[in-house]
């Protein structure tokens, strides 16, 4: 399975953010961690992006999140059935 024209279309775009912040730096004053976070920042896009291919893949697994992830913080250990 492959991701579809709108998710290539994310990606690119992300590589587009990421190359037009690497342009700033030196250019502009900024903090000592912006390149970091901000990597860290598309990562996490990029990673959303990979879940929505993962879930198409198999959505037993990737696809059972409750529809509010905050949710979850209390309740305890989440188990996964591995057969």
């Amino acid at each position: 399975m492959k991701t579809t024209a709108r998710e290539r279309k994310v990606v690119v775009r992300l590589a587009a953010a990421w190359n037009a912040f690497l342009e700033l730096q030196g250019a502009e004053p900024g903090h000592p961690d912006d390149l970091a976070e901000f990597r860290l920042g598309i990562h996490l896009c990029q990673m959303v992006v990979s879940h929505r291919l993962a879930a198409r893949t198999d959505p037993e697994t990737w696809s059972s999140a409750p529809a509010d992830p905050l949710s979850q913080i209390d309740a305890g250990p989440i188990t996964v059935d591995p057969s």
